[in-house]
């Protein structure tokens, strides 16, 4: 979400909070970096879900649980297939 939108909302005294990823498969997770490099984003962030469609490798899908905990935000498996 960007800075004006939530600025927005805020100003409607709604408390915005986003996934981050919450990818249609698990085969990629570099993409969420620049999400969690940035930490005025990173206040808005409240799990980070992925969707299991079309599988992943377990080292790619135990990529998602460390960033998880790294961040110490749930990993929701949103959609499986």
């Amino acid at each position: 979400m960007n800075r004006a939108r939530h600025s927005v909302l805020a100003s409607l005294g709604l408390a915005t909070r986003m996934f981050l990823g919450d990818t249609g498969n698990a085969r990629g997770i570099k993409f969420i970096d620049v999400a969690v490099a940035n930490p005025e984003a990173m206040k808005y962030v409240t799990a980070i879900p992925f969707h299991s469609w079309r599988g992943g490798k377990d080292q790619l899908l135990a990529s998602w649980g460390e960033a998880a905990r790294k961040l110490n935000l749930p990993l929701p498996v949103a959609e499986a297939g």
